[in-house]
């Protein structure tokens, strides 16, 4: 009898387990999501811990089931293991799914614009709002000559080799890593062809990106690109100084400023107003329609260029002529602005 009372505890007992496991496993495999329609993105940070994940999911109303989630991750130790990234997340998804999201970090990449005509800190203030490394970050790795040397550069020209690009990339990458793809992406781009055109001009690899910097600034027309690399090409080739005010912002770190007649004289090794020349390197990222109208630049008389107001550049052969230009553009811009008073 009591063989036969202790067989049935016994099973009694195997089926109360059975119906425990049943049941854990239809709660950490039932949907731990709050209802939502669609994909939705969650953030987190490095250093974040659980706990703050935690409160960021319950703050967001992504979660309607917060403690089962909490108990299946101390239970498995998986809460020591999340890992920082940008995330998607569906509604569908059970407690289970989400830690096994967040503990083995399954990212979605995003696509991150890389544009033209960039400064070192304005690039970095972009990055810094769509990345997880901070601004700061970035500006010390371009700014790290070891780090440079292993890409075969140097500080003064890192800049000029961050090709712009659309990369699909995760939100954690690195600013190492980023600037890799951006250099292995340019030179892609720099093909043979491209080379031996340079090449045959007698320009460097650097030097091409020097020159098409300055067009990147200059230029805001794609159909006077190949014009105003022009004007600098009869410039050098005559060793007359190129004259370039972007080289002057540059130096001066004011690009949208009106310059005045002291800045042309600004003892800086980027103005080019007082050094023969290119300058020691690019001041900005160029576009490859810039590295285009420098390596194909058009064939013209014209050696000085003006701004019309509207985008577009009056050109011309001689000084004189220039000077007109100059005079038309400040007496425009003398009633514009009297207007606008």
């Amino acid at each position: 009898m009591r063989t036969k009372g202790h067989l049935r505890w016994t099973i009694f007992g195997i089926l109360l387990l059975v119906g425990f496991a049943c049941i854990g496993a239809y709660l950490i495999r039932r949907p731990a999501m709050a209802p939502f329609t669609g994909e939705r993105p969650f953030y987190v940070y490095p250093g974040q811990p659980f706990e703050a994940v935690m409160d960021s999911l319950e703050q967001a109303g992504l979660v309607r089931d917060p403690g089962l989630i909490r108990f299946l991750a101390v239970l498995t130790g998986w809460n020591r293991q999340i890992k920082p990234g940008r995330y998607v997340l569906t509604a569908d998804l059970s407690a289970l799914d989400l830690l096994q999201i967040l503990r083995k970090g399954l990212q979605r990449p995003l696509d991150v614009t890389i544009p033209p005509g960039m400064t070192m800190e304005g690039l970095a203030r972009l990055l810094d709002e769509a990345l997880a490394f901070s601004a700061a970050e970035f500006l010390r790795t371009l700014r790290d000559e070891r780090f440079c040397a292993e890409l075969h550069l140097d500080t003064t020209r890192i800049i000029g080799y961050l090709f712009p690009e659309t990369y699909n990339v995760y939100w954690t990458i690195s600013p190492q890593a980023l600037i890799r793809r951006c250099v292995e992406q340019f030179r892609a781009f720099f093909a043979d062809s491209l080379r031996q055109r340079a090449e045959r001009l007698g320009l460097q690899e650097a030097e091409v990106l020097t020159l098409a910097s300055i067009v990147e600034w200059e230029a805001q027309l794609d159909r006077e690109r190949a014009r105003i690399a022009g004007v600098y090409w009869n410039r050098l080739r005559r060793g007359w100084p190129l004259q370039a005010d972007p080289t002057v912002q540059f130096a001066l770190n004011k690009r949208h400023r009106r310059l005045l007649v002291r800045d042309y004289r600004v003892p800086h090794p980027y103005n080019t107003y007082l050094y023969p020349g290119l300058p020691p390197g690019p001041i900005t990222n160029p576009s490859p329609a810039s590295i285009l109208a420098v390596l194909y630049p058009e064939e013209h008389a014209y050696y000085f260029f003006v701004a019309n107001g509207d985008g577009t550049h009056t050109f011309s052969r001689t000084h004189a002529e220039h000077l007109r230009a100059v005079a038309r553009y400040r007496a425009w811009r003398a009633a514009r602005d009297s207007v606008d008073t």
